[in-house]
């Protein structure tokens, strides 16, 4: 089975909108948790839109559909009701689940989203890292209060929901108090979710120590760093021999409100992604999770690309070759619009040149034919893909 044949395709991942609420700092939206990433267009897609990227038929063939990106929160789409509404209506057997931080939208909202997603294959993550005096550090500029609200008007009108755990140095005390509180609010499963953004290249040789955050105003605020317990560790960060990059250097400079005054924080962090990522692309079969998912990654602009890890580089402001290799080859191979599903059906995009390009790049070994992102994710010599995925530690 090709990855890329219409036919197979049976889950979509979904990212609706490119909006959200939160500046998470390892979140490819976000410039160091400052400022949004100037590279990103605001919006989210509509009824309209959607019905013509998903037609009736294309629907019913589906398995599951996941509203999650990598950029926005599936909440922030003004009309995610009346899509959800549409995708049941066209495929009342498709397994939906909404990934979100919660944060955002009322309590009637959520109360109205659990009665259209009751079921067993019908689910909301809430992405929570920590307790309430914890996961603002991660979850830039959301409330505790307003989270709480929501998942209480979910859970109570018969929403399944799962919290979404990602481990940290500051929260990885809290894990066990954090399960049994969402056990007592009646969340149905708690995942642990291993980070592998501390993890530098696609070997794992390189450590990041710390992530520098940086507020509004461009001030130093904190550190984010890998957890220390061994269980909340991703294997890509548990390599024998490893080389510590510091970054906390950065913390003793301003973050400017342009984002081309701070090109030398950028390139900083930049470098620590390139030369050895690249090399290790001789030494990595690639073992493909969209293949063995039959999955295709559709953006907020509808452009489809056949992953999530495929489609973030093309609005990257980093400055590294995984970001400028997806847009020189898309660009050369006829442009960013022929990926539009709006334009042209999935099954034109999908059966088309960028697909084949990165199909075909599988079994080359050098960066002008292998994807840099299919290796760093999907390499078969570090895989920090299934640990970030989650963990389930607790169900009701």
């Amino acid at each position: 089975m090709s990855f890329n044949q219409y036919q197979d395709i049976k889950v979509v991942h979904f990212e609706v909108s490119s909006k959200c609420n939160a500046l998470c700092p390892q979140c490819a939206r976000s410039v160091f948790g400052s400022k949004v990433n100037p590279n990103l267009n605001q919006k989210d897609l509509k009824l309209n839109e959607v019905k013509k990227i998903l037609p009736p038929q294309f629907v019913a063939q589906l398995n599951m559909l996941y509203f999650n990106g990598n950029y926005g929160d599936p909440a922030t789409a003004t009309e995610l009701i009346p899509i959800i509404e549409y995708l049941r209506e066209c495929n009342p057997k498709i397994a939906i689940s909404v990934h979100s931080n919660g944060g955002i939208r009322s309590q009637e909202w959520w109360a109205k989203l659990a009665t259209l997603l009751r079921g067993p294959n019908m689910w909301v993550h809430f992405g929570i890292d920590g307790l309430e005096d914890t996961n603002h550090l991660y979850r830039v500029n959301v409330k505790w209060k307003k989270v709480m609200e929501n998942v209480k008007a979910f859970v109570e009108n018969g929403g399944n929901a799962i919290w979404d755990y990602i481990v940290f140095r500051h929260n990885e005390h809290q894990v066990e108090q954090a399960r049994e509180f969402s056990n007592k609010i009646g969340f149905k499963k708690f995942l642990i979710k291993k980070t592998g953004r501390f993890a530098v290249n696609s070997v794992g040789d390189y450590v990041v120590r710390g992530h520098p955050v940086y507020d509004s105003k461009g001030d130093f605020s904190h550190l984010l760093e890998a957890p220390t317990k061994e269980e909340y560790l991703n294997t890509a960060l548990k390599q024998d021999e490893v080389q510590e990059v510091d970054l906390e250097g950065l913390s003793h400079a301003k973050l400017d409100t342009s984002l081309e005054k701070n090109d030398h924080l950028v390139r900083k962090v930049s470098e620590f992604f390139e030369d050895e990522s690249i090399k290790a692309i001789n030494n990595c079969d690639v073992d493909c999770h969209v293949k063995k998912e039959k999955s295709v990654y559709i953006d907020f602009n509808g452009k489809v690309f056949p992953c999530c890890w495929l489609a973030w580089p093309y609005y990257s402001f980093w400055k590294e070759t995984e970001s400028s290799q997806v847009r020189e080859i898309v660009d050369t191979l006829g442009g960013y619009d022929l990926l539009d599903a709006q334009r042209f059906s999935i099954k034109e995009v999908s059966e088309g040149p960028f697909f084949n390009h990165v199909k075909r790049g599988f079994n080359k070994s050098n960066s002008l034919d292998r994807m840099v992102a299919c290796s760093k994710t999907c390499g078969t010599c570090h895989n920090h893909l299934s640990e970030e995925r989650g963990q389930n530690i607790g169900q009701n």
